[in-house]
């Protein structure tokens, strides 16, 4: 009787051992998450926008590197409603894992801040008031407040979603001011200065970048 239950043993564990290569082959060709990160100095610049003394959307530099600006270049002048920063990206496949990241500041370049409130140094974006649409669609992202804003601060990086859908193709994502709320000066709205966007997926992404968009 021993080496009958000695075959069947033998004969389980074998088993056990294929189903176990089979599985791990299996998580193997599993596709695996890639990050890629887009300009906004390279993106389609709005049309519309203002400054805090004149002026309109246009990519500025991080000439002293105190920013920390990904690239060395950020969007700035966003303060107008209608004032849209464009991204346009080709997707392999359609998914719905997609997360994206956002690097924000706010500036205080004249010293007349004035975000209302408690903190006339602070101010707050929102869904509403600074829309990111993926394809149409506004993302239901969490408030994100500027808090002692002095002439120049540090870019960080905001959550704006986790399994946002993809399609297969072109994919429109846009930052939209939709506000009239002046942070002073000449400006005619409240939004924050755009470093870059940051997306995470199991999709090969790719775009064009706008590299005619940098000061010359």
């Amino acid at each position: 009787m021993k080496k009958p239950i000695k075959l069947l043993v033998m004969c389980a564990l074998s088993l056990v051992l294929i189903f176990s290569f089979v599985a791990c082959d299996k998580e193997n060709d599993s596709p695996k998450a890639q990050s890629y990160t887009f300009e906004a100095e390279y993106a389609i610049l709005p049309t519309v926008g203002a400054g805090w003394s004149g002026g309109m959307s246009e990519v500025g530099p991080d000439l002293d590197k105190t920013m920390n600006a990904s690239n060395g270049y950020f969007v700035v002048g966003l303060y107008a409603k209608g004032a849209t920063l464009t991204f346009e990206i080709e997707a392999d496949k359609a998914v719905s894992d997609a997360k994206i990241i956002a690097r924000f500041t706010a500036e205080d370049p004249t010293g007349i801040l004035d975000g209302g409130g408690e903190n006339p140094k602070s101010f707050t974006i929102t869904k509403d008031t600074f829309k990111i649409k993926v394809n149409g669609e506004a993302i239901a992202y969490k408030d994100i407040t500027f808090n002692n804003i002095k002439k120049t601060n540090k870019f960080q990086d905001y959550t704006i979603g986790s399994n946002i859908s993809l399609k297969q193709g072109k994919n429109i994502i846009e930052m939209v001011v939709d506000n009239d709320k002046s942070l002073g000066g000449t400006t005619l709205a409240t939004a924050p200065l755009v470093d870059c966007m940051k997306i995470t997926t199991t999709a090969t992404l790719k775009w064009t970048p706008l590299t005619s968009n940098l000061p010359e």
